[in-house]
């Protein structure tokens, strides 16, 4: 808006009683820069609404950007928890698995010492065994060479 200081001036707006010319330019020009500065100020002022909404909505958007990250953070977390909990319980697991294996091959090697050791000590017995039937066969031997030696010396006795 702009005002003309010769719409003013010579008393038209006064009604017959002029002011001089440059004090109604003067009051135009400070009119104006008066008029020009609420404009600017409106101006400025919406700009800064603007930027406090520009502001609201940025802070609104990084919060919620951050909540999004916080619950990501979160949920990644707990991931990461289960996949431990996992491991954990696998490793666990591998572990019981290993030690019945190794209970299972330890008493399955001293089945297997058992076993050798029952085998030696039949084979002990077999030998024993083995040894008392020749002794009893050398026995039997005996006594029917002593047999035989006492009836030859009944005969030679008797004749």
């Amino acid at each position: 808006v702009s005002i003309d200081p010769s719409d003013v001036a010579g008393g038209r707006s006064m009604g017959g009683v002029g002011l001089p010319s440059d004090v109604l330019a003067r009051a135009g020009d400070w009119l104006q820069w008066g008029l020009d500065g609420a404009v600017k100020g409106v101006e400025k002022t919406c700009d800064g609404i603007k930027g406090v909404w520009h502001y609201r909505r940025v802070s609104e958007e990084r919060r919620n950007a951050l909540e999004l990250a916080s619950r990501q953070q979160w949920m990644l977390m707990e991931l990461e928890h289960e996949r431990r909990k996992e491991r954990e319980r696998s490793q666990h697991d591998e572990a019981q698995r290993a030690r019945e294996m190794d209970e299972h091959v330890r008493h399955v090697e001293e089945v297997k010492r058992e076993k050798e050791r029952a085998d030696a000590r039949l084979r002990e017995q077999i030998l024993l065994l083995e040894q008392a039937t020749k002794q009893e066969k050398d026995k039997e031997t005996l006594v029917d060479s002593l047999r035989r030696e006492a009836e030859q010396r009944k005969f030679q006795e008797a004749a």
